[in-house]
């Protein structure tokens, strides 16, 4: 007697190599994705900067005022009296 091979037939969809996405994958997924380009425009920004120093142009916020003259109040006064 002679034996039959039993083939399958081929499926429609063959199964996948890699399980079903969870929604929390996806979730963790696009958070990860936001945070990637929030990075790349962070870094954007400080390379435009840089270029503009480069370039001998002066960045907008100091153009508005110096550092030292836009927080007066934030810097203690000295006090002539020794601490002590």
């Amino acid at each position: 007697m002679r034996r039959r091979l039993q083939r399958t037939a081929p499926r429609a969809h063959p199964a996948p190599l890699v399980g079903a996405r969870r929604p929390e994958t996806q979730i963790k997924r696009a958070r990860e994705q936001a945070l990637r380009e929030k990075r790349e425009r962070k870094q954007e920004k400080k390379d435009a900067r840089a270029a503009a120093r480069a370039a001998g142009e002066t960045p907008a916020w100091e153009e508005e005022g110096a550092a030292d003259t836009a927080t007066p109040d934030l810097v203690p006064d000295e006090d002539p009296s020794p601490a002590g």
